[in-house]
């Protein structure tokens, strides 16, 4: 996994392996074939490890390590034969040598309770998952969905961890079943309060019914490991091992990269027009690979009429490429010369964004689940056909052909040169101070340059009438609606209607919090009320 810089030197040391005894009847006699086969494909694992350079580093001298990537793997208790899941870590040293260590993790998702059932379903689970879960914490994060989490409110939160991941997915699906049987209830009973006018008669409710929420569930191992620790690819470690434990401590001190060895490549593939490669019937035509600066170009002849002589190819003098190729009659051959066959992966899966969220980690702020669209919607108690938003658009400056070559009629605005004039100063120390990152006061020259520019601008207001030779830009709004998200900070918790600001304890008169945009929501409903639309789904 590549990773950025980060890491604040402290110490992180792993999470103690253990916990739990015998499962369920029906996952103890499954779990058996699969912890048998699990050790076998784990043999195989470090034998080739091993034979690639990167032996287990289990004891010694404290080993200073870069470390070149993670992945999740196991590991197996040798006094009690059990296995527990683990991240590896691959590092490279000064020297050039390579090891790895196992720094054993638990993983964990949270789940959350009706108020003040924390202790009961925390003893339930305990009980209903004896050997599935190794431990459960009551632990307080801040819910952004609370309606006055900005007073310091927090939710408390039942930590569920775990041993092995596979653990951890059995739970996880058990529970995501119960959520969504508990929130079908509470849904029934919201409907049976808008059909009669009266609250529904609860009546008492085992505890697993008390369950009304999962999060962080779907952080994958390695991930998580990665945000909890802070660790990052790429960054330089002291790393000690003692028996089972292993210590890594971040050396914020060593900036320059490891050697290592550089091996990039590129899949060249036949496709229809307008269309992703597929697999199924596309072909490969080449692959270019290159190692440590060295670069090699395979040619599949069923694709190219002729054969391709050695090739050099340096877009700028620091980037030389100098090619051998290797023309071979088949497109199996040409996967085999690379020794990978390539799995096609659709470019829009290649990146998921808020994969990684160390800062609302760090902030002790529970990650909201993945947003899933409501079947069905509800506004003013009438079904919603359809909604959407009029507000963010394109502005449209002018249109035409223009050419920087031909004269071109302008009509401006004095009152915006006026106003350009007006914040002259501090738009001169908003660029030197903020975006050059230099003290004011170290311009020797800076009345000169406002001289210049206060000149150009009032000539232009003087004269709004002209006609000039265009310089011609090109405004790219591309990326127009990430950028009004990201400027405005419009994250969902961010938006709020009148039911959160009245239970906000910042909502008093003269408030400056709210921020009002121009946008305006549009939604088209059915005439039928909802209490009907709920009599014919039979609630």
């Amino acid at each position: 996994m590549g990773g950025g810089g980060g890491g604040d030197g402290r110490r992180r040391r792993q999470s103690a392996g253990g916990g739990g005894g015998g499962g369920g009847s029906g996952w103890r006699r499954n779990g058996s074939a699969a912890a048998k086969e699990q050790r076998l494909r784990l043999g195989k694992e470090e034998l080739l490890e091993s034979r690639l350079g990167f032996a287990p580093y289990t004891d010694g001298e404290r080993r200073l390590g870069w470390l070149l990537s993670f992945s999740p793997s196991s590991w197996e208790d040798e006094d009690t034969g059990k296995i527990y899941s683990c991240v590896d870590l691959y590092f490279v040293s000064q020297d050039g040598s390579t090891f790895k260590v196992k720094y054993k993790f638990r993983p964990y998702f949270y789940a959350a309770t009706k108020d003040k059932m924390e202790l009961e379903v925390e003893a339930y689970l305990r009980r209903r998952y004896e050997g599935e879960i190794s431990d459960v914490e009551i632990i307080e994060k801040e819910d952004l969905d609370l309606k006055n989490h900005l007073s310091g409110l927090k939710r408390k939160y039942l930590k569920l961890q775990f041993d092995t991941v596979q653990q951890l997915m059995r739970v996880k699906n058990d529970l995501l079943h119960v959520v969504e049987k508990n929130e079908e209830e509470r849904d029934a009973a919201e409907a049976f309060e808008t059909i009669h006018g009266v609250k529904r008669t609860e009546r008492t409710q085992d505890y697993i019914n008390c369950i009304i929420d999962l999060r962080e569930y779907d952080v994958p191992y390695h991930v998580r490991f990665a945000i909890d620790n802070d660790v990052r690819s790429g960054l330089w470690y002291d790393v000690s091992v003692s028996g089972s434990d292993v210590l890594i401590q971040r050396r914020e001190d060593l900036l320059q990269r490891a050697e290592v060895h550089v091996c990039a490549f590129d899949i060249e593939t036949t496709k229809l027009p307008l269309k992703f490669p597929d697999a199924e019937y596309d072909s490969v035509m080449m692959i270019s690979y290159m190692i440590d600066g060295q670069g090699y170009l395979i040619i599949n002849r069923e694709c190219v009429g002729e054969d391709i002589e050695d090739l050099e190819y340096t877009p700028k003098p620091e980037f030389e490429g100098y090619f051998r190729v290797k023309n071979v009659p088949t497109e199996a051959v040409t996967k085999a010369k690379l020794g990978y066959n390539p799995l096609e992966v659709n470019p829009e899966d290649m990146v998921r964004f808020a994969m990684e969220q160390p800062q609302a980690f760090k902030a002790c702020i529970i990650c909201p689940n993945k947003h899933q669209a409501d079947l069905e919607k509800f506004y003013n108690n009438r079904l919603l056909e359809s909604e959407t938003y009029i507000g963010g658009h394109v502005e449209c400056l002018e249109t035409g052909v223009f050419r920087s070559d031909l004269p071109t009629k302008f009509q401006l605005d004095p009152s915006a040169y006026e106003q350009l004039i007006g914040n002259l100063d501090r738009d001169l120390q908003y660029a030197i101070a903020v975006e050059g990152k230099l003290d004011v006061d170290s311009v020797i020259n800076y009345d000169e340059v406002k001289d210049a520019i206060k000149e150009k601008l009032v000539s232009l207001q003087d004269n709004p009438i002209r006609e000039e030779r265009p310089l011609i830009y090109h405004l790219d709004v591309a990326a127009m609606y990430p950028n009004i998200i990201l400027t405005n900070r419009l994250q969902p918790p961010s938006i709020v209607t009148d039911v959160d600001c009245t239970a906000c304890d910042f909502n008093r008169p003269g408030k400056n919090c709210l921020r009002k945009l121009e946008w305006v929501w549009r939604g088209e409903t059915y005439m039928a009320k909802k209490k009907y639309i709920l009599q014919i789904y039979g609630l």
